[in-house]
């Protein structure tokens, strides 16, 4: 599997099922992996946390590839998500993040968001743990 492929799966094991598969998620980040997103640090500890706290209130996400690149270890996307929550309401991201794959496993995300549309509880969303 090409990283680009791996970022791919990635993405689908975290927002493509009502819940995250974390026994998949396990084998394909690193214990290593560090996250940068808008001025916040996470482990991979912080990371699993992250995707839970997500979904206390996202119902579903929608994620939209604008750009996927792949140069040797890192892969840049640009994308938007959008989600719809609990409530009923729905919040869109545009994101820009570089990610590094490492052995085949996801060793480094550096991202930053923008809000498109949504609160400004919504901007969030990309890095709430609770």
């Amino acid at each position: 599997m090409s990283n680009r492929e791996l970022v791919q799966y990635i993405f689908n094991l975290c927002f493509a099922q009502e819940h995250p598969d974390f026994a998949a998620l396990e084998l394909c980040v690193s214990d290593h992996y560090q996250q940068f997103v808008n001025g916040q640090q996470l482990d991979k500890s912080a990371f699993m946390a992250h995707l839970r706290a997500q979904r206390l209130t996202v119902k579903q996400f929608s994620i939209r590839f604008i750009s996927l690149i792949e140069q040797g270890d890192i892969v840049f996307s640009h994308h938007v998500v959008t989600v719809e929550k609990h409530d009923g309401s729905q919040a869109s991201v545009e994101v820009l993040a570089k990610l590094v794959i490492k052995a085949q496993q996801l060793l480094l995300c550096d991202e930053v968001t923008q809000l498109l549309e949504g609160t400004q509880a919504d901007a969030q969303l990309a890095s709430c743990l609770e």
